[in-house]
């Protein structure tokens, strides 16, 4: 269970919760790996949207990832610890408001130097980007769930904005 990391995938009305596999990898380096199209998912809890009582509980489930509008990490830990020795960078903290289909996600973005939202959302740019500290509100009802990251498919952001925080408020990140 070592190479194993718990998440949360939201896909449409529904989620998902679950391990993965991750090989020694950061989820996110597991999501844009171009040798997959998939994400195969174990001890899968089905919910609709956010509710907290699972409708249904299987063994194991595919999900192809252009259908996945974001994935939550929970765990307080880094998933790939060997990465994280050898990859801090500085990176400036940046305000988030990314809305999706049936979903807005408020949070923090974090970048190298100045960045253009057209870069994170180019076709060339990774599928999946991330945002730390995420708020995810699904719904009418206001209803919000709150994560470590959010790792969301660029192809499912209706709009990306974010903006500056000051001096004071960025930090050393890792990638």
């Amino acid at each position: 269970m070592d190479n194993r990391a718990e998440i949360l995938v939201a896909a449409g009305q529904h989620s998902f919760t679950g391990s993965v596999e991750t090989r020694g990898l950061r989820i996110l380096d597991v999501l844009i790996d171009p040798n997959s199209q998939f994400l195969k998912l174990h001890d899968v809890a089905i919910h609709r949207r956010f509710e907290a009582k699972p409708i249904r509980k299987i063994s194991e489930t595919l999900f192809r990832k252009t259908n996945i509008d974001f994935v939550l990490l929970k765990a307080q830990h880094h998933e790939a610890p060997m990465r994280r020795a050898h990859a801090m960078v500085a990176k400036r903290r940046h305000s988030a408001l990314i809305v999706l289909d049936h979903c807005e996600i408020r949070g923090a973005y974090m970048s190298k130097g100045m960045i253009d939202p057209m870069q994170v959302l180019h076709e060339d740019s990774p599928q999946f980007f991330a945002v730390v500290s995420p708020n995810v509100y699904q719904g009418a009802d206001d209803k919000m769930v709150f994560a470590n990251a959010a790792l969301i498919n660029k192809a499912k952001v209706v709009l990306f904005h974010y903006e500056a925080q000051t001096a004071s408020r960025s930090l050393v990140g890792i990638r």
